[in-house]
């Protein structure tokens, strides 16, 4: 149940980044760059949990245009994963460099959702960085108004 309250926290920051970036009439390339990253970082991984292959090489920038449709793609994906009974299930896969791996469920999900919240952080700061407003996506937040 934990990895749910992370993974809604997850989704919350980034429909927050998203909102913030419709605000923006040019969102720099870096920050892009991230939130494309973050996105083909969880195809990646629910391919590999669903013993597929993945879409998108774990480094392609996406038009700002389709950022949303694969925040809709990607979010239900994720939960019918988070239901799997057996976290401690092992799954084995390649990296993205051909390198043979084994990991839990969970360690899988621990890691998507750490993933995320450090690329998040390094969103804003780029924001910053280019004379743009942060958005408050700290999980204290999150819990406040919805846990």
């Amino acid at each position: 149940m934990k990895n749910i309250a992370f993974f809604d926290y997850q989704f919350w920051a980034t429909e927050l980044l998203l909102k913030r970036f419709d605000e923006i009439a040019v969102i720099p390339d870096k920050s892009l760059a991230l939130m494309s990253h973050i996105f083909n970082a969880q195809e990646i991984w629910i391919a590999r949990l669903n013993g597929r292959a993945h879409r998108f090489p774990v480094f392609h920038v996406h038009e700002k245009e389709n950022l949303w449709n694969l925040f809709h793609d990607l979010k239900p994906k994720i939960f019918e994963a988070l239901q799997h009974e057996n976290y401690e299930e092992i799954i084995h896969y390649s990296s993205t460099e051909g390198i043979a791996y084994a990991s839990t469920r969970d360690e899988i999900f621990f890691h998507l959702s750490n993933h995320s919240t450090y690329h998040h952080a390094q969103i804003n700061q780029n924001l910053v960085l280019n004379g743009l407003k942060p958005v408050s996506i700290d999980f204290i937040v999150f819990s406040r108004k919805h846990l």
